[in-house]
């Protein structure tokens, strides 16, 4: 029986989900607070989320379906203080910029952990093909964050946009 152990498991591999729970959490906490202040970023992050746990599944299935227990887990990224709020739910245009701009950089680093996993693999190109389409699904959230961003910047949110999201 051919079982994978911890030392078999590639460590971009541990390393990617690793990522991935980390910045679930993020945007799990971020769309929750955007509810009541902005539905339709609410929606965009919560999204992005449940997109994240299916690149979760993604990486787990190709390690050999393997436990999350038996893969390491990074701790949730700290936050800045400018977008941790005393009040959870009373979000200001000046905290959902900090969250968007946060949301896009911590994309932007994990495209870029993509990217420099696909030219590092040897060999494996199941592998190399899902790091590939990992970055592009990376790239895919960048543009509809800076689109969120751009609209959010001209006239703000409506809940008609949310609606049309959901």
């Amino acid at each position: 029986m051919n079982m994978l152990t911890r030392s078999s498991i590639p460590e971009t591999i541990d390393k990617a989900i690793a990522i991935e729970i980390a910045h679930i959490k993020s945007y799990r906490k971020w769309a929750l607070r955007f509810r009541t202040f902005s539905p339709e970023l609410g929606v965009i992050l919560q999204a992005q989320a449940e997109e994240m746990e299916e690149h979760i599944n993604m990486l787990t299935r190709h390690a050999g379906n393997l436990t999350h227990e038996t893969i390491a887990s990074l701790e949730a990224n700290t936050v800045d203080d400018a977008i941790s709020a005393s009040h959870f739910f009373i979000v200001d245009s000046g905290t959902a910029k900090n969250v968007l701009t946060k949301a896009i950089e911590l994309k932007n680093e994990a495209r870029e952990f993509y990217k420099k996993c696909t030219i590092n693999e040897l060999g494996d190109s199941g592998l190399i093909n899902l790091y590939n389409n990992l970055t592009t699904s990376k790239e895919t959230h960048i543009e509809i964050l800076v689109e969120a961003q751009d609209r959010f910047r001209t006239r703000g949110c409506s809940t008609r946009h949310a609606m049309a999201l959901a």
